[in-house]
């Protein structure tokens, strides 16, 4: 009874050390300005594709590890802007800065 007791302890113990270690993510994350010339942000990597909205002037897409490219769509009068083989190991965070669009 005692040996079953302390085997459960023992795996009490080491799920709450798993639960409690921080989670990193994998992710895409930047600005754009003017704040309103865009509301979408796609990263593409072969098949995939992944979306984001810009909410506030920024955005945050969550990606497997890979290459990638970044397109910025804008609103009129806005320009799209693309940023090519962006690559993203995992648990990074690929901050890319401010995304300045430009008016057709």
């Amino acid at each position: 009874m005692k040996t079953k007791l302390f085997a459960h302890s023992i795996i009490a113990i080491a799920i709450v050390s798993f639960l409690s270690q921080p989670v990193e993510k994998t992710s895409i994350t930047g600005k754009v300005k003017p704040v309103n010339a865009s509301e979408t942000v796609w990263a593409i990597s072969g098949k995939d594709t992944v979306r984001a909205t810009v909410i506030s002037g920024s955005f945050t897409l969550e990606v497997a590890p890979g290459t990638y490219k970044l397109v910025v769509e804008g609103k009129t009068p806005y320009k799209n802007v693309e940023m090519l083989n962006l690559e993203v190991r995992q648990n990074q965070v690929l901050d890319v800065g401010e995304i300045l669009l430009q008016v057709n």
